[in-house]
């Protein structure tokens, strides 16, 4: 879902140097952030227990580590060893996996000046706020909304459904509007009665 974007008019011309040279792709934070988080909060409760056991051999209170020792220092296997063994194997995996897993793609490339080649990026978000406001100012259009992934445009407006150019002309509109970008959307435009639309989108 978007919201209106009437005001926007278009995509802005950028004036970089000639020296400029491409950046990095816009990517979203990797998924072992938050494996290191936990795992620092783990370490801060760890200390805070070694920390109690120090404590607790000067002044003779009773030791929470000895019993967990003692208790796996037994001969004798326990079945929820088996499951905890299992546990801590799948925890590994799953540190493995968050830190190689690629970080997700989170913008779109727009078009580089002439003779230069920069790195401008746009949000898909935005690209579907400006197609709504485009569609929304073609001739019987009222209403308009749009979602927007990494390939195609998915753009909604209300209007004279009786009118077989309607959705031709929103869907001319919009993709020149698009035309900044690096790779071209697949616009997929449908037309639908005043009623059957939420106009607040």
């Amino acid at each position: 879902m978007t919201t209106p974007a009437d005001t926007v008019d278009s995509f802005p011309a950028v004036q970089v140097p000639e020296s400029v040279t491409p950046g990095q792709e816009p990517v979203a934070s990797p998924k072992v952030r938050w494996a290191g988080l936990l795992t620092g909060v783990v370490f801060v409760a760890l200390a805070a227990v070694l920390g109690r056991e120090l404590w607790a051999l000067n002044t003779g209170a009773t030791s929470w580590v000895r019993p967990v020792l003692d208790l796996a220092a037994e001969p004798v296997l326990e079945s929820w060893m088996l499951f905890a063994l299992a546990g801590v194997i799948v925890l590994g995996l799953l540190a493995i996996w968050a830190a190689v897993a690629p970080r997700k793609r989170t913008h779109l490339r727009l078009q580089s000046p002439a003779g230069m080649d920069i790195s401008m990026w746009t949000r898909r978000v935005d690209i579907a706020r400006r197609a709504s406001a485009v569609a929304r100012r073609v001739p019987g259009v009222t209403a308009a909304r749009s979602q927007a992934s990494r390939s195609k445009l998915a753009l909604t407006v209300n209007g004279d459904i009786d009118d077989p150019a309607l959705a031709a002309r929103v869907k001319e509109a919009v993709t020149h509007e698009l035309s900044a970008l690096a790779h071209g959307l697949d616009v997929q435009v449908t037309v639908q009665r005043l009623e059957e639309v939420d106009i607040n989108v």
